[in-house]
């Protein structure tokens, strides 16, 4: 059975539009930032599992991110770092509702595309990816903490 089609693509009608989108994977600098976090309009949805022990791998990947994102040896983000995540299925941002692989309606998962940049030969490697699931996890610092709303992508 054809799957429903959702999501901001679906909306576009005007072929000018689209391949605006498809344009945009040509023009990020090999020269600018890549990284970083901005503040999103939105929530997280239920349903929600809460206190998952984080894979080793993902474990892996956070403390590197955080070690540049906040400048510090990685061994120093780990003893920041809670060992628990809390999972969600679903993120809210205005009106639009994007779905990942573990929430029920697997029609309506959020599909992303992302450009890595390659720290060996400054080149930049272009990816669609899964949402498998959305999470919150914390970094408790001494002077506060700091909660980071994520996605993993496979």
């Amino acid at each position: 059975m054809p799957r429903k089609a959702v999501g901001s693509l679906a909306l576009t009608v005007k072929k000018e539009e689209l391949q605006h989108f498809l344009s945009m994977r040509h023009n990020t600098s090999t020269f600018s930032k890549i990284y970083g976090t901005e503040k999103l309009p939105g929530q997280m949805l239920k349903p929600s599992y809460f206190k998952v022990i984080i894979p080793l791998e993902l474990c892996r990947f956070l403390c590197e991110w955080y070690s540049i994102l906040y400048e510090k040896e990685q061994s120093e983000i780990l003893g920041f770092m809670d060992l628990v995540i809390n999972q969600h299925t679903r993120l809210q941002i205005g009106t639009e509702i994007f779905g990942s692989v573990i929430s029920s309606q697997q029609e309506k998962n959020a599909t992303i595309f992302a450009k890595w940049k390659a720290v060996s030969d400054e080149s930049i490697d272009v990816y669609l990816g899964d949402v498998q699931y959305y999470f919150e996890h914390i970094l408790r610092f001494p002077e506060e903490s700091k909660t980071h709303l994520l996605a993993y992508i496979k």
